[in-house]
């Protein structure tokens, strides 16, 4: 798809080029700066993108790197290693390893991180949308109903809990029932029933398509405070703004629901970019090595691109695409004024660089989802409406 629109066509040729940066040996790694190993979220989340670029291969390959290392249990690894992580973070010194490590657990042993298989479903359903290799499909399909029946022991009156540090945000202590990883979760079970209905395996989809519906009415009747959903049950009432943007962009929500979200959104908005929570989280739940490091707000208040991209595609799926074209315009300029597409943000659109941390650029999960969101938005030879 070509998208000549001014700034979005110059942005989207800023996010291509970066996201090819960050392949590696054919697959998809965080980025070639401090991240340089392959990890599960961002290679999974940076899917689409690769996709709507017609780099298929790649995408194959990545799916095929984590499900063939799928633990017997059915766990997709977290990420494989390639150096000595503590060396390259602490002292940013790589000593390489033979062949890349396989690491399933959260930064907390024995605690699992748990976003890893949903991620990997959903990028699969993705990428046989894309290309219809019900082939890879097949070989794959017991790989695929594997790693969604790990989350069954993980289950408590149907949905998913989670222990400390087992989400993207692995710098905040969580622990509970939580909406980013149900709303993943959710999504893994819509999308495995359209895979097993493709491969003709029908009743597996009847009954994936029967425990989605469950799981997204529980998730609407927890966690919903009435004009957003909140993050954790039971614990202090915090906008998460992940969880929310993703449960608008899926459409795991109504569109009423969904307009009341990205309404708060704009309530709360300050900058060009959407801060990760409101309010903060209190210090105390800040993991103590992030804030000897200047990084506790990494994940507490500093801005990530790829959420206000879903944010544009939340929008667009409830049929505000003046407003979906707007966020999508806003980004463009400022990536362009930037030069680069980086991990994370001030407000103010300024990348987050606090006195021991450099933003990671090029950056793959915030220029896979860039290109992907443009895709949708902008459809070719369509006007914007801005």
């Amino acid at each position: 798809m070509k998208i000549d629109d001014g700034k979005i066509g110059q942005a989207f040729e800023l996010a291509q080029n970066s996201l090819r940066a960050c392949y590696l040996d054919g697959k998809i790694i965080a980025s070639p700066m401090r991240f340089s190993d392959f990890w599960a979220r961002d290679s999974f989340f940076a899917v689409g993108g690769c996709l709507e670029i017609g780099d298929f291969e790649v995408v194959r390959e990545t799916l095929k790197f984590f499900l063939d290392n799928q633990k017997s249990d059915g766990k997709i690894a977290r990420k494989f290693v390639r150096d000595f992580n503590g060396l390259k973070y602490l002292f940013k010194k790589s000593i390489w390893r033979k062949k890349p490590r396989a690491i399933y657990a959260s930064l907390i042993r024995p605690f699992n991180t748990m976003d890893s298989n949903s991620l990997c479903l959903i990028a699969f359903g993705k990428y046989l949308n894309k290309t219809g290799d019900l082939e890879f499909a097949q070989h794959y399909y017991e790989k695929l109903k594997k790693s969604l029946e790990w989350y069954n022991p993980k289950k408590k009156d149907g949905l998913i809990r989670e222990y400390f540090l087992s989400n993207w945000m692995d710098t905040v202590f969580k622990s509970g029932r939580v909406l980013y990883t149900n709303v993943l979760y959710a999504e893994s079970l819509k999308v495995i029933s359209e895979i097993a209905k493709r491969l003709g395996q029908d009743q597996d989809s009847q009954e994936y398509e029967k425990i989605f519906k469950k799981t997204s009415l529980k998730i609407e009747e927890s966690f919903w405070s009435g004009n957003y959903f909140d993050d954790i049950l039971g614990g202090r009432k915090v906008f998460d703004s992940a969880g929310n943007a993703l449960i608008c962009a899926l459409q795991i929500t109504s569109a009423d629901k969904c307009l009341k979200v990205l309404e708060h959104f704009e309530k709360i908005r300050k900058g060009i970019l959407i801060p990760t929570v409101s309010p903060r989280h209190s210090f105390w739940k800040i993991n103590p090595l992030a804030i000897f490091l200047g990084l506790g707000e990494y994940h507490n208040g500093k801005c990530w691109l790829w959420i206000d991209l879903l944010l544009a595609l939340g929008w667009q799926r409830i049929g505000r695409k003046k407003e979906a074209q707007a966020i999508l315009q806003r980004i463009s300029s400022n990536l362009l004024k930037n030069g680069a597409i980086h991990e994370v943000y001030h407000e103010n659109g300024q990348p987050y660089e606090p006195k021991f941390w450099k933003s990671a650029k090029p950056f793959a999960w915030n220029s896979g989802i860039f290109l992907e969101v443009c895709r949708e938005i902008l459809a070719e030879g369509e006007n914007l409406e801005v």
